[in-house]
């Protein structure tokens, strides 16, 4: 009986705990809420909220005394790459970048920045297309950069320890060299961060083996609006104890608290790939393939992704290193589909039923099969 008593106080304990952190967090939302308050759309011109204050000397000063003078940009070249989007789309005007190691450094910065009541926009690798990682005006940039190291990796359960401003290619070949990989795959993964990938909530053409990000995400740390730390980096798969506190800042962009370190479940490295690329005539005949993929791959499916025809055109006359498809002919839509398993003659057989398939029906109508990596 005194152990079951010690066991009530201490989940007591934990749900007050859980309870002040969610109220935090509500704070903050409203907080954001008021920030945006008559924002009707992108073309909206959003009004300086006058809550805030502006930086100055003095409070670059302080910045320069919690992460040092050569981590706080001020230089205007500089700030150039910080301030707009890698479209050239969006266009800030902060006058200082921020770009701490470690979580305590990003706790003392957000600590700071509350108190003195300074907008703080996180950044990680800037490659959104929507402008979220930019400021509107001239908010410090919280840069996780230099946020890159990658703690663990425990080859028995396939879940890796890392800090947030690692870049996703990088992260993957981390996890490679012991045959896992992340279960998410982007265009831009040679310079987007995990960090931004779990706060954007990233699918990727891996989406419909392994599902978003999300799934994979088991712990987390995260530093709150008023500079609390929240320290859920948790490394087990099956736990079902309170509440999902991480899935609340998976795809919250930074509007509830900064992601400073993950723990990612990674899937197992397959030993056979096969990659086709087909041609659709319609958009009907996209979704209808896309069942067919379902069908003939089942559990072997891991990526499909559909382009259009222009967004074809456009890659192969602008990018040197890009081959044509279907070089014989044009087509509106072309779907890339990878099957992947555990063996070769298995995968290549399902491929081959596949793409026989889709032609039988006229489903496709042009298409190659790739024939190395």
């Amino acid at each position: 009986s005194v152990l079951v008593s010690v066991w009530i106080w201490v989940e007591r304990v934990r749900m007050m705990q859980r309870y002040h952190v969610l109220k935090r967090i509500e704070s903050v939302r409203r907080d954001v809420v008021r920030g945006v308050r008559g924002l009707t759309g992108l073309a909206a011109v959003v009004e300086r909220n006058t809550r805030f204050q502006s930086v100055d000397d003095v409070d670059v000063a302080g910045f320069e005394k919690m992460i040092g003078a050569q981590n706080v940009v001020t230089d205007s070249d500089e700030l150039k790459s910080y301030n707009e989007d890698w479209m050239g789309k969006y266009h800030g005007h902060s006058r200082v970048v921020l770009r701490p190691k470690e979580a305590k450094e990003v706790q003392d910065i957000v600590k700071y920045c509350h108190e003195k009541r300074i907008a703080v926009v996180p950044q990680g690798g800037n490659t959104g297309l929507v402008g979220g990682s930019v400021p509107v005006h001239d908010e410090v940039i919280l840069s996780l950069n230099r946020m890159d190291r990658i703690d663990s990796f425990d080859e028995m359960s396939g879940v890796v320890v890392t800090q947030a401003g690692v870049v996703l290619e990088k992260l993957d070949n981390y996890v490679g060299e012991y045959g896992y990989r992340v279960p998410l795959d982007l265009g831009a993964k040679g310079s987007c961060q995990i960090g931004g990938n779990v706060a954007t909530h990233a699918g990727g053409s891996r989406v419909v083996r392994f599902g978003s990000i999300r799934g994979a995400v088991l712990g987390m740390q995260v530093v709150l609006g008023d500079g609390t730390l929240l320290d859920s980096l948790k490394t087990l798969r099956k736990d079902n104890t309170g509440y999902d506190l991480k899935s609340v800042f998976v795809g919250s962009e930074g509007t509830l608290g900064i992601i400073t370190a993950l723990s990612i479940a990674c899937v197992r490295k397959a030993a056979a790939e096969q990659v086709a690329v087909l041609a659709c005539d319609s958009f009907a005949s996209v979704q209808k393939l896309l069942l067919l993929a379902r069908k003939h791959l089942g559990e072997q499916l891991s990526a499909l992704e559909m382009m259009d025809g222009h967004a074809v055109q456009l890659a192969l006359k602008n990018l040197s290193y890009v081959r044509d498809p279907c070089p014989d002919s044009q087509h509106p839509f072309y779907v890339l589909i990878e099957a992947s398993g555990a063996n070769e003659d298995h995968v290549t057989a399902q491929m081959d039923a596949l793409t026989e398939a889709a032609f039988e029906d006229e489903t496709a109508v042009n298409g190659t099969i790739a024939q190395d990596e």
